[in-house]
């Protein structure tokens, strides 16, 4: 959807391109919206066993 800001996501990958951690976004709609690239978020890491 155009102008819609979802949450970022982003694969983590060794030299191999082998996937080693998993990080997701946690912020607020309106946080987003309105602060943009300036605003404020909380950073979840995951491994491939899915421990934060």
């Amino acid at each position: 959807l155009i102008g819609w800001e979802t949450n970022n996501q982003y694969v983590v990958k060794n030299s191999l391109g082998q996937q080693v951690f998993f990080a997701a976004e946690e912020s607020n709609f309106c946080t987003r919206m309105v602060c943009g690239s300036v605003r404020s978020f909380l950073l979840h890491i995951q491994d491939n066993m899915g421990q934060e």
